[in-house]
């Protein structure tokens, strides 16, 4: 009883942290639909020598279509100062600009025969908080991840080869799944776009960005089973290779993030792109340093539950247990899909996406809770992983 309090008591937490981190103000945040698009917006700059980062997104558009889409950037005595355009299917533009004055700056898009919809941010990119906070969240990561790999084999004691053994799964499913991203997402994706209304294309996408990884990661898993038996021997192990999965994901993920980070802040011309994404989820999302720990914090826990309940399906002899495992790392991967095809990432605070991410990691506690207790004990004939370490876990 007192461990189900401390899980809801968690829970709430981090509900109340997603509801109290608002998103930051941006110097103007504006979308909308290209659709007859003829519209001026103004924002103010304070001090003149101002660093602009800007910001404008297409999704949605055909570009197949002939059209044309225009985006201007007035500085307060009516000079270009940065303009672009595009003849076919739209237009985005990722730039940082210099504000040589200060007062109220104007916007000017127009478009003509282009659908999609669109988003603009114009943000303030002078100092390098945004970029130390990366840095920060990327170190919590590369933490989060060796503490759930170490922490998990002290714990249990269970042979390290079994969380190499995760990690390993982890790195081919990558690879197979980038190769499927290349040659079917991308493809099947856009034609979804192109032919479902809105709401049903996100509805599907994310269905199906959730599909592949699950296929590709729970497929893995559920494939090298059939010949390495030992694998679901008991709950440790099994456990232990989830948490190899998403201990090795989480740090080498803090890494490439700090790595990013490290790029933003050396000044580099080419690191120009890298920069203006980490100011919009800066401007978007508040205390942005914690978002990345808690996310693979909940996603190890995940990552754990799928893997441990198709392992309990073969130790049991059972297919339900492994349609759940599936089922629950496709809804997990189902929320990062979501987030992809409906271009939220960068327009809204990103806490709302780990509030998407909670209840899956909830549910994940419970079944590793369940199966700890749950696992045949025949299952378990190795002495190295014995009984009683299931109870201290």
């Amino acid at each position: 009883m007192r461990a189900h309090k401390r899980i809801v008591w968690t829970a709430v937490s981090v509900v109340c942290l997603c509801l109290s981190a608002a998103a930051q103000d941006a110097l103007l945040r504006e979308r909308g639909v290209f659709d007859g698009l003829d519209a001026e917006f103004t924002f103010e700059v304070a001090a003149p020598g101002t660093r602009l980062a800007v910001q404008l997104v297409q999704t949605g558009a055909d570009r197949a279509e002939a059209g044309n889409a225009h985006f201007t950037l007035l500085t307060p005595a009516g000079d270009v100062l940065l303009e672009r355009e595009s003849g076919s299917g739209g237009l985005s533009a990722i730039e940082m600009v210099d504000a040589r004055e200060a007062g109220q700056y104007t916007v000017r898009l127009s478009a003509e025969d282009i659908s999609g919809e669109w988003s603009l941010s114009v943000m303030s990119a002078n100092g390098n908080a945004p970029y130390y906070a990366v840095l920060t969240g990327g170190a919590l990561m590369l933490l989060v991840g060796l503490s759930a790999g170490i922490g998990w084999w002290l714990a249990t004691r269970v042979q390290l080869r079994w969380l190499v053994l995760g990690a390993a799964l982890w790195i081919v499913s990558l690879a197979v799944k980038i190769g499927l991203s290349l040659t079917v997402a991308t493809r099947l994706l856009t034609s979804l776009e192109a032919a479902l209304p809105e709401g049903l294309y996100f509805a599907l996408g994310a269905l199906y960005v959730g599909f592949e990884s699950a296929l590709c990661e729970m497929g893995a898993v559920i494939l090298l089973a059939f010949f390495l038996r030992s694998m679901a021997s008991n709950p440790l192990r099994a456990l232990g290779i989830g948490v190899g999965a998403g201990a090795f994901e989480a740090a080498l993920l803090g890494i490439l993030s700090m790595g990013g980070a490290a790029v933003a802040l050396s000044g580099l011309e080419q690191a120009q792109t890298a920069r203006v994404m980490m100011l919009s989820g800066s401007a978007t999302t508040s205390l942005v340093f914690l978002l990345s720990p808690i996310e693979r914090a909940m996603t190890i826990l995940a990552h754990m539950a799928s893997r441990g309940l198709i392992l309990y399906g073969f130790a049991t002899g059972r297919v339900r247990p492994v349609v759940w495992g599936f089922l629950l790392f496709t809804g997990l991967d189902g929320v990062a899909g979501l987030a992809h095809v409906s271009g939220l990432v960068g327009t809204v605070s990103l806490w709302w996406i780990e509030l998407m991410i909670l209840p899956f990691a909830l549910i994940s506690v419970f079944a590793i809770s369940w199966l700890l207790r749950q696992w045949p004990a025949a299952a378990v004939p190795e002495e190295e992983d014995t009984p009683p370490a299931v109870e201290a876990a």
